[in-house]
């Protein structure tokens, strides 16, 4: 009982599903055969390239290989060479033996005739890209078949990709020739990384134009020992005049009375002299060494400067590393 009951409900499920398919069918069939007939018209008024989108319409309504032939023929007297090719090779393979011998003839000879009127672009994109030629949709990627265009004439070319325009550009090719047009998809653009501010350099101090006070002590230095210098040389001469002069009066180093206090005044000069002569040296040494090595330069090589005296002499003593 209960599969008799099944079967009665597929029975009638199919009673009222089949009318509305025909129905749907029929209504498909009467859109391509209008599509069909303003085509014709179309054609028969000039309008060559308006009759063949007709056509194009009356085909997605209703898919049939006769139709091809009319596309081929529209796109042929249009100019659009690209797509009569298509149209006429889709008819010959579609249609295959029903075609009447005399209207493939008619086709191959056509086909041969524009051939030399058409160029192949190779267009590479990424899987499920749309490609159109002149806002015509051509094909999607992957092609298995180059796009034929009119050639020695500038086509726009644009190829989309999940609704983005990937490729955008105008392209020709000439009769007979092949060119490849690769498309690739734009790389998401990163987002902005804030980048560091560049530390700012310290400034440099200006140079002072006043004297530095370490360079004070050089030209001081080098003073003391030029007025030693002159010093010494005054009593030099004093010492070496009264020397001459006590030497022709004392014989056998025996004096006057009265020459003797000349006598110790001329040594008392004399160790003046070369006193003034150890003050000379320091000084021009001491100022030479202040002048080459100055203070900033002498702290970065550790060199250090000063005066030293032992077992009765006197001098300067520099240590450190250069």
């Amino acid at each position: 009982m209960r599969k008799l009951l099944f079967v009665n409900a597929l029975c009638l499920s199919a009673m009222l599903v089949c009318p509305a398919v025909m129905a749907q069918e029929g209504s498909k069939k009467d859109q391509a055969r209008e599509f069909y007939q303003h085509g014709i018209n179309l054609y028969e008024k000039g309008d060559a390239e308006a009759a063949a989108e007709a056509f194009r319409e009356a085909y997605k309504m209703r898919p049939s290989w006769k139709i091809l032939f009319n596309i081929g023929q529209c796109e042929a007297a249009a100019g659009r060479y690209g797509l009569s090719m298509e149209a006429f090779q889709q008819y010959l393979v579609d249609g295959k033996d029903e075609i009447p011998v005399e209207r493939k003839d008619y086709v191959l000879e056509e086909m041969d005739r524009i051939q030399k009127l058409v160029g192949e672009l190779e267009i590479e994109a990424p899987d499920g890209s749309a490609v159109y030629v002149d806002g015509v949709h051509r094909g999607t990627t992957p092609m298995t078949r180059p796009v034929m265009v009119v050639g020695g004439k500038d086509h726009e070319l644009k190829v989309i990709l999940d609704s983005e325009t990937i490729l955008e550009q105008t392209v020709s090719v000439w009769g007979q020739k092949k060119k490849k047009i690769t498309a690739e998809k734009k790389a998401e653009a990163q987002p902005a990384v804030a980048q560091p501010e560049p530390e700012q350099e310290a400034e440099e101090p200006e140079e002072s134009t006043e004297e530095e006070p370490e360079r004070l002590w050089t030209w001081v230095s080098f003073g003391i020992g030029g007025a030693a210098a002159i010093g010494a040389a005054v009593t030099g001469g004093l010492v070496l005049s009264g020397k001459s002069d006590i030497t022709s009066e004392c014989e056998d180093k025996v004096c006057p009375e009265d020459r003797k206090g000349d006598a110790d005044s001329i040594e008392t000069m004399a160790l003046v002299t070369d006193v003034l002569i150890g003050v000379a040296a320091l000084g021009v040494a001491a100022g030479t060494v202040l002048y080459f090595f100055e203070p900033e330069w002498m702290g970065e090589s550790d060199v250090q400067v000063g005066p030293s005296v032992s077992d009765g002499q006197a001098g300067i003593l520099i240590q450190g590393r250069f």
